[in-house]
């Protein structure tokens, strides 16, 4: 029964081939020490097959690793693997009596990982999906790879993704750690909350930066998008079909009302156009623009006279997503603006996010975010989920 009890978030480590994923996994398993359910998929290169290539097994995470004919699940040769889903079928069924088990005796499912092998046993896809929507929170593993069966994974609305690179995945251990400690100790200490209403505490805010805009003209309000513009904005509402977005705001730039007429048209809603959701205002000649953006990522109160701090545009930023939260406690929120006033936003939940990040974003049209905020209104985290067209998580 699961009446009565507040459910767990997931978490997962998204990433390319060979980033760490595993390890990073590794690790936060020896600092939790806690036991653990679930499966492993290790490619065994020092079994390979000389005609067959490397073979896969799928391991239980709390038994021996021992390989049989029972648990290799394909073989891969020159990055080409051949499936076998009769291995995965069998394996499904006992992802589904997991579900069933004692969840003192392993309170953290592991799955390590989830790519796109599994895509070819249904059964296998859909006890994982199963899992998603349990009260033990999950630890996992997920391929960067734009897929139906991973996009649906990754989009869940109980998992939280990582994103691993080699850059940041020292300084990922640690929080990925206190986020895994974090839902343990929610399902240990269970509060009187009904998981019926869970998705009503949380307010999710997706951030869209416009999509490409027609820089030929130079007017901020008036300036359009370009052929390959209005493209994405059509992919956004495509992707936006499934989310049950119950809210649409925008700045009153028309590249992004723009950006979002399509989705409005599609759900029926209004869009609120709110002018604390524009572009920052740099104040100089186009020209000038890189030698002042840069020294206002480096002291974020400097400001031209005819322009605003970084500081200013976070600000106003901030206050109308506070405004939003209160009018849409619960709900899933749309709000399409600008690649600086977005930026600011990370910065101020995430000081790390600099010059050199959002420097990186300058022309990634479109770029989604989602924020995620409990009941009271506070910052749980953020997820990068789409840049330039392409899904991120």
């Amino acid at each position: 029964m699961q009446n009565n009890r507040k459910l767990p978030q997931h978490t997962l480590i998204v990433g390319g081939q060979g980033v760490g994923k595993s390890t990073l996994i590794r690790r936060v398993l020896e600092a939790l020490d806690v036991p653990v359910c679930g499966y492993i998929t290790r490619k065994e290169p020092h079994l390979r097959d000389p005609e067959l290539g490397d073979p896969i097994y799928i391991y239980e995470a709390d038994q021996p690793q021992i390989q049989t004919d029972e648990n290799v699940v394909g073989h891969c040769l020159d990055q080409r693997p051949v499936v076998y889903q009769e291995a995965f079928d069998r394996y499904a069924e006992k992802l589904q009596a997991l579900s069933k088990e004692d969840h003192e005796k392993a309170p953290l499912l592991l799955m390590d990982e989830v790519g796109i092998m599994e895509r070819h046993s249904p059964g296998f896809c859909q006890a994982v999906l199963d899992l998603l929507e349990g009260d033990r929170p999950i630890l996992a593993a997920v391929k960067y790879k734009d897929r139906p069966y991973l996009n649906q994974i990754r989009d869940h609305e109980r998992c939280r993704c990582f994103t691993i690179t080699e850059e940041n995945r020292e300084e990922l251990f640690e929080e990925v750690l206190a986020f895994v400690r974090q839902q343990l100790r929610l399902v240990k200490d269970r509060d009187s909350v009904d998981p019926r209403n869970y998705q009503k505490e949380i307010t999710t805010i997706y951030l869209v930066r416009h999509s490409e805009p027609d820089n030929s003209v130079e007017d901020e309000m008036s300036r359009p998008l370009t052929a390959k513009g209005r493209q994405q904005a059509d992919w956004i509402t495509e992707y936006f079909k499934e989310k049950r977005i119950q809210a649409l705001y925008s700045s009153d730039y028309r590249r992004t009302l723009d950006t979002i007429r399509g989705l409005a048209r599609y759900t029926g809603l209004q869009v609120h156009s709110d002018p604390r959701l524009r572009e920052g205002v740099l104040g100089c000649p186009k020209e000038e623009n890189p030698i002042h953006t840069l020294r206002q990522w480096h002291d974020f109160d400097y400001r031209l006279p005819e322009g605003e701090s970084l500081r200013q545009v976070e600000q106003r930023m901030l206050q109308c997503l506070k405004e939003i939260l209160v009018c849409h406690r619960g709900e899933n929120i749309v709000v399409s603006t600008h690649g600086t006033a977005i930026s600011s936003v990370i910065h101020s939940y995430n000081p790390a996010f600099g010059w050199k990040e959002a420097k990186a974003v300058k022309r990634a049209w479109p770029w989604i975010l989602r924020l995620e905020y409990d009941q009271n209104g506070t910052f749980l985290g953020y997820t990068e989920m789409v840049r330039e067209h392409e899904p991120c998580t």
